[in-house]
Protein backbone atom coordinates (compact mmCIF):
# COMPACT_ATOMS: atom_id res chain seq x y z
CA UNK A 1 0.00 0.00 0.00
CA UNK A 2 2.86 2.38 0.78
CA UNK A 3 4.27 1.78 -2.71
CA UNK A 4 0.89 2.67 -4.17
CA UNK A 5 0.95 6.03 -2.39
CA UNK A 6 4.39 6.78 -3.84
CA UNK A 7 3.24 5.87 -7.32
CA UNK A 8 0.14 8.05 -6.94
CA UNK A 9 2.35 10.94 -5.77
CA UNK A 10 4.64 10.43 -8.80
CA UNK A 11 1.64 10.32 -11.13
CA UNK A 12 0.24 13.50 -9.55
CA UNK A 13 3.64 15.19 -10.07
CA UNK A 14 3.51 14.22 -13.76
CA UNK A 15 -0.05 15.51 -14.16
CA UNK A 16 0.85 18.83 -12.45
CA UNK A 17 3.91 19.18 -14.67
CA UNK A 18 1.85 18.68 -17.84
CA UNK A 19 -1.01 20.95 -16.69
CA UNK A 20 1.46 23.71 -15.84
CA UNK A 21 2.53 23.80 -19.49
CA UNK A 22 6.07 22.81 -18.62
CA UNK A 23 7.79 19.99 -20.43
CA UNK A 24 7.56 16.67 -18.67
CA UNK A 25 11.27 16.27 -19.35
CA UNK A 26 11.96 19.15 -16.95
CA UNK A 27 10.41 17.19 -14.09
CA UNK A 28 12.66 14.23 -14.81
CA UNK A 29 15.81 16.29 -15.38
CA UNK A 30 16.07 15.16 -18.98
CA UNK A 31 18.46 17.44 -20.80
CA UNK A 32 17.99 19.10 -24.16
CA UNK A 33 20.81 16.89 -25.47
CA UNK A 34 18.93 13.77 -24.39
CA UNK A 35 15.77 15.03 -26.10
CA UNK A 36 17.85 15.70 -29.22
CA UNK A 37 19.20 12.15 -29.03
CA UNK A 38 15.64 10.78 -28.94
CA UNK A 39 14.79 12.97 -31.94
CA UNK A 40 17.88 11.73 -33.80
CA UNK A 41 16.84 8.13 -33.14
CA UNK A 42 13.46 8.85 -34.73
CA UNK A 43 15.14 10.48 -37.72
CA UNK A 44 17.34 7.41 -38.18
CA UNK A 45 14.25 5.19 -38.14
CA UNK A 46 12.66 7.40 -40.80
CA UNK A 47 15.79 7.49 -42.95
CA UNK A 48 15.80 3.69 -42.92
CA UNK A 49 12.15 3.68 -43.99
CA UNK A 50 11.06 2.21 -40.66
CA UNK A 51 8.15 4.56 -40.10
CA UNK A 52 6.25 2.17 -37.80
CA UNK A 53 9.28 2.19 -35.50
CA UNK A 54 9.75 5.97 -35.74
CA UNK A 55 6.24 6.82 -34.55
CA UNK A 56 6.69 5.62 -30.93
CA UNK A 57 10.03 7.41 -30.73
CA UNK A 58 8.44 10.72 -31.73
CA UNK A 59 5.48 9.97 -29.43
CA UNK A 60 7.88 9.66 -26.49
CA UNK A 61 9.51 12.94 -27.51
CA UNK A 62 6.07 14.61 -27.67
CA UNK A 63 5.20 13.18 -24.25
CA UNK A 64 8.43 14.44 -22.72
CA UNK A 65 8.10 17.88 -24.29
CA UNK A 66 4.59 18.63 -25.51
CA UNK A 67 5.84 21.88 -27.06
CA UNK A 68 8.45 20.22 -29.29
CA UNK A 69 7.02 20.91 -32.74
CA UNK A 70 9.60 18.60 -34.33
CA UNK A 71 7.99 15.57 -32.69
CA UNK A 72 4.56 16.27 -34.16
CA UNK A 73 5.85 17.15 -37.63
CA UNK A 74 8.07 14.07 -37.88
CA UNK A 75 5.33 11.83 -36.47
CA UNK A 76 2.98 13.27 -39.12
CA UNK A 77 5.58 12.57 -41.81
CA UNK A 78 5.83 8.91 -40.77
CA UNK A 79 2.07 8.55 -40.54
CA UNK A 80 1.72 10.03 -44.03
CA UNK A 81 4.29 7.57 -45.37
CA UNK A 82 2.13 4.80 -43.91
CA UNK A 83 -0.91 6.38 -45.62
CA UNK A 84 -2.53 7.19 -42.25
CA UNK A 85 -3.45 10.66 -43.42
CA UNK A 86 -6.13 11.42 -40.82
CA UNK A 87 -3.70 10.70 -37.99
CA UNK A 88 -1.00 12.71 -39.76
CA UNK A 89 -3.38 15.66 -40.01
CA UNK A 90 -4.16 15.44 -36.28
CA UNK A 91 -0.45 15.70 -35.47
CA UNK A 92 -0.08 18.60 -37.87
CA UNK A 93 -2.98 20.27 -36.06
CA UNK A 94 -1.06 20.06 -32.78
CA UNK A 95 2.05 21.40 -34.52
CA UNK A 96 -0.02 24.28 -35.89
CA UNK A 97 -1.17 25.16 -32.36
CA UNK A 98 2.47 25.37 -31.33
CA UNK A 99 3.53 27.52 -34.31
CA UNK A 100 0.76 28.79 -36.60
CA UNK A 101 3.32 30.60 -38.78
CA UNK A 102 5.24 27.45 -39.77
CA UNK A 103 4.66 27.15 -43.52
CA UNK A 104 5.96 23.58 -43.60
CA UNK A 105 2.95 22.47 -41.52
CA UNK A 106 0.56 23.92 -44.10
CA UNK A 107 2.47 22.25 -46.94
CA UNK A 108 2.49 18.89 -45.18
CA UNK A 109 -1.27 19.19 -44.55
CA UNK A 110 -1.79 20.04 -48.23
CA UNK A 111 0.18 16.95 -49.26
CA UNK A 112 -2.03 14.77 -47.05
CA UNK A 113 -5.13 16.27 -48.62
CA UNK A 114 -3.72 15.79 -52.14
CA UNK A 115 -3.05 12.14 -51.35
CA UNK A 116 -6.67 11.65 -50.28
CA UNK A 117 -8.05 13.53 -53.28
CA UNK A 118 -9.24 16.48 -51.18
CA UNK A 119 -7.91 19.10 -53.56
CA UNK A 120 -9.92 22.05 -52.24
CA UNK A 121 -8.49 21.56 -48.74
CA UNK A 122 -5.03 21.18 -50.28
CA UNK A 123 -5.45 24.48 -52.14
CA UNK A 124 -6.52 26.16 -48.91
CA UNK A 125 -3.35 25.06 -47.09
CA UNK A 126 -1.09 25.88 -50.04
CA UNK A 127 -2.63 29.35 -50.30
CA UNK A 128 -1.98 29.83 -46.57
CA UNK A 129 1.64 28.71 -46.92
CA UNK A 130 2.22 31.09 -49.80
CA UNK A 131 0.43 33.91 -47.98
CA UNK A 132 2.50 33.40 -44.82
CA UNK A 133 5.76 33.39 -46.74
CA UNK A 134 7.56 36.65 -46.21
CA UNK A 135 7.90 38.51 -49.54
CA UNK A 136 11.61 38.90 -48.85
CA UNK A 137 11.88 35.13 -48.45
CA UNK A 138 10.11 34.07 -51.66
CA UNK A 139 13.20 32.13 -52.68
CA UNK A 140 12.82 29.70 -49.76
CA UNK A 141 12.29 26.06 -50.54
CA UNK A 142 9.00 26.03 -48.58
CA UNK A 143 7.58 28.85 -50.70
CA UNK A 144 8.80 27.23 -53.91
CA UNK A 145 7.41 23.84 -52.86
CA UNK A 146 4.00 25.33 -52.02
CA UNK A 147 3.94 27.23 -55.32
CA UNK A 148 4.89 24.13 -57.30
CA UNK A 149 2.22 22.01 -55.59
CA UNK A 150 -0.42 24.67 -56.16
CA UNK A 151 0.60 24.94 -59.83
CA UNK A 152 0.39 21.13 -60.13
CA UNK A 153 -3.12 21.14 -58.62
CA UNK A 154 -4.23 23.87 -61.01
CA UNK A 155 -2.83 21.95 -64.00
CA UNK A 156 -4.54 18.77 -62.80
CA UNK A 157 -7.82 20.63 -62.41
CA UNK A 158 -7.56 22.06 -65.95
CA UNK A 159 -6.72 18.64 -67.37
CA UNK A 160 -9.69 17.10 -65.55
CA UNK A 161 -12.00 19.80 -66.93
CA UNK A 162 -10.74 19.27 -70.48
CA UNK A 163 -10.97 15.50 -70.05
CA UNK A 164 -14.52 15.74 -68.76
CA UNK A 165 -15.40 17.98 -71.67
CA UNK A 166 -13.84 15.53 -74.10
CA UNK A 167 -15.70 12.71 -72.46
CA UNK A 168 -18.97 14.57 -72.93
CA UNK A 169 -18.05 15.34 -76.54
CA UNK A 170 -17.25 11.68 -77.16
CA UNK A 171 -20.58 10.64 -75.67
CA UNK A 172 -22.39 13.21 -77.81
CA UNK A 173 -20.54 12.03 -80.95
CA UNK A 174 -21.45 8.42 -80.17
CA UNK A 175 -25.09 9.42 -79.69
CA UNK A 176 -25.13 11.25 -83.03
CA UNK A 177 -23.44 8.27 -84.69
CA UNK A 178 -26.07 5.90 -83.25
CA UNK A 179 -28.87 8.16 -84.51
CA UNK A 180 -27.36 8.31 -87.98
CA UNK A 181 -27.06 4.53 -88.09
CA UNK A 182 -30.68 4.11 -87.02
CA UNK A 183 -31.80 6.33 -89.89
CA UNK A 184 -30.01 4.19 -92.47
Amino acid sequence: LAGGEGEARDLWMIVRQILSGKALADGFDITAQELDAIYALGLIQQAEGRHEAAIPVFSILALLNQNDIRAYKRMAASLAQLRKFDEALKNLGVAYLIDPDDTEIAIMAAECHIATGEHEQARYYLDRAIEKANPARRATSAYQRASALLHHLEQQSKAATVSAGLGNADQYAALISDEERSRE
